[in-house]
């Protein structure tokens, strides 16, 4: 099993990417956000400091993961339209400022 894993050598420390799991950060909307896209939030987090996951596909598998959750039952599917806005303006968010993370998985190549 272990020799069908991609292996990365990496620079700099892994803390300031591990330590970037905080959520939803979201300024003044947090708590809205994180009680509907705890899990799309995390997820997107450790996709930043994923070897080999370039911003894109982080960004892309984040909204799909948020609509996911808005078309569950008893999140956001009674308000599936303010929720996919909601999803739509995060979305757009870490596409126009995901950029300014640390470059951890950036420095990142494989051996």
């Amino acid at each position: 099993m272990r020799r069908k894993c991609r292996r990365y050598s990496c620079r700099g420390s892994t803390d300031n990417w591990y330590n970037r799991n905080d959520g939803c950060s979201a300024g003044l909307i947090t708590g809205a956000m994180t009680g509907v896209f705890r899990a799309p939030c995390a997820i997107h987090d450790i996709c930043y400091a994923t070897p080999g996951r370039t911003q894109l596909q982080c960004d892309i598998d984040f909204r799909t993961n948020m609509l996911k959750n808005c078309a569950m039952p008893g999140i956001g599917s009674i308000g599936y339209p303010f929720c996919a806005l909601t999803a739509a303006a995060a979305y757009r968010a870490v596409r126009n400022h995901g950029h300014n993370f640390p470059g951890f998985a950036r420095s990142c190549v494989e051996v």
